[in-house]
């Protein structure tokens, strides 16, 4: 693979020295280390050396290419590089505040299960075949997305399924005009820490239906944020949701906490979709899924087949075991929103006592602690704040900015060790209680100070529940 860029012959694009190659061109951003790194690079002689044009550092080296945004400029750069690797692709990227994960395992699964050679890639890692890897971010940086695309194609997988980040989006990450297939669930204040305010953060989200041509996108129904989308773009919309379904009519949810049931009608047949997922916004994100399959050319009877087979998304409302006659779940609600939503399709279900753990993570997002406090008290019959990756933060710190959002008649625990606070809720639990534990999902870790330690929410609740 050639190309000319900058007037010279190249055999690559990188901007990470773990794969910078001879004869490659490289590309200088972020908080690049240069004493650490510039060495490495020079000493591989790059053929161009690609640095912002506001870049004080001294650099000795013979060809640099100043530009205005190395991170925009680096992606057009890959874009044209890697086309036809990237373009050898059906690319499906769910983008959104919640629901991302649900949408793209599930559609994952969906595919796998209609015989299609398909990958996953976001927050839950990366997965394909019998194959799974834990990976850092939900979107992968460009060069990695590059050699992932390389090793993928090997093994002959044509489709891949994208969890795009609104980081993803800012850094230049994603290379949006190849996804066929684009998703925005919806919005909530959520990474406010990055993005500053909710203005910023939709703008990041916006630039994903923004590039390229014939490309389809779904877009949540209840969601005044696609609305905004939807206004802006002229063909190929579809509106998921249980309220408005472009592929879809009659859209009817049936729901407990066995699963759900959607009565769908497409060309006047009618099929009973049924799943092990439980909860309205489940209900939402599979509407999704059907679209996206149907939009493929699959049919509804095989859709319906495929669903059935789905297993709990892992830490998404996933029902660990029972206990004392009681149900308890794992959920990777992280946000006072995300907490509502859980508790409140729970509480219209539950026979018992609804119980929740929570806390909330250190070094970011402070103002959304006390509004957890209120979701859970709003919906919980039983409260306990416990510890949830404190990092550098007093966690005793994190806990009193929890404990501003209660009212004075709120009944509620402080126990900081997470382990502790799962037994003790397990504890009380009765028959026809359920609980939920909340923060973590499919996370294996706890991070305090520079620590991470392994720590499982999944795991916690099953050695109690054997003991």
């Amino acid at each position: 693979m050639g190309l000319k860029l900058y007037g010279v012959e190249t055999t690559g694009l990188c901007s990470n020295t773990r794969y910078l190659k001879n004869g490659d061109i490289f590309y200088i951003m972020g908080d690049f280390d240069y004493n650490k790194y510039l060495p490495i690079v020079l000493d591989k002689n790059p053929k161009v050396i690609v640095i912002d044009q506001n870049n004080k550092q001294k650099i000795v080296f013979e060809n640099i290419v100043a530009v205005e945004d190395v991170r925009a400029r680096y992606r057009t750069d890959i874009e044209l590089f890697y086309k036809d690797l990237i373009s050898n692709f059906e690319h499906i990227g769910i983008t959104g505040t919640k629901g991302k994960s649900t949408i793209a395992f599930s559609l994952y699964n969906c595919l796998k299960g209609l015989g299609q050679k398909v990958a996953y890639v976001g927050t839950m890692g990366l997965y394909y075949h019998d194959y799974h890897e834990t990976i850092l971010n939900t979107t992968l940086g460009l060069n990695d997305f590059i050699a992932l695309l390389e090793r993928l194609k090997l093994l002959g997988i044509k489709t891949l399924v994208s969890e795009v980040s609104s980081q993803g989006l800012l850094q230049e990450r994603v290379p949006i005009s190849f996804y066929k297939h684009r998703v925005f669930t919806d919005l909530s204040p959520e990474h406010l820490d990055c993005h500053l305010n909710m203005q910023n953060y939709f703008a990041e989200k916006l630039k994903f239906f923004q590039e390229g041509n014939s490309f389809n996108t779904y877009l949540l129904d209840r969601s005044d944020y696609a609305k905004q989308i939807g206004s802006m773009l002229e063909q190929n919309i579809f509106w998921y949701g249980l309220q408005n379904n472009s592929n879809l009519t009659d859209l009817i949810l049936e729901d407990d906490l066995n699963g759900l049931s959607l009565v769908c009608t497409k060309d006047d047949q009618t099929i009973d979709i049924k799943s092990h997922l439980t909860g309205f916004f489940n209900g939402e994100n599979l509407a999704c899924v059907v679209s996206i399959l149907l939009n493929m050319g699959h049919s509804l009877e095989k859709i319906r087949d495929v669903v059935r087979n789905l297993k709990s998304i892992p830490g998404r409302m996933e029902k660990i075991c029972a206990y004392n006659g009681a149900n308890i779940y794992v959920d990777f609600a992280h946000s006072s929103e995300s907490l509502e939503f859980v508790l409140s399709s729970v509480a219209q279900k539950v026979r018992g006592d609804l119980c929740v753990v929570f806390g909330c993570g250190g070094d970011r997002d402070p103002l959304k602690r006390p509004l957890m406090a209120k979701s859970s008290e709003k919906y919980a019959d039983k409260v306990f704040v416990s510890n949830d990756n404190p990092r550098f933060e007093d966690p005793l710190k994190i806990i009193e900015d929890i404990k501003t959002g209660f009212s004075k008649e709120a009944q509620f625990q402080v126990i900081l060790d997470r382990k502790k606070a799962i037994h003790q809720a397990m504890n009380d639990l009765k028959d026809g209680d359920v609980l939920l534990i909340c923060g973590k999902g499919h996370e294996d870790y706890q991070i305090e100070k520079d620590i991470k330690s392994y720590f499982s929410d999944k795991e916690t609740v099953l050695e109690y529940a054997k003991s």
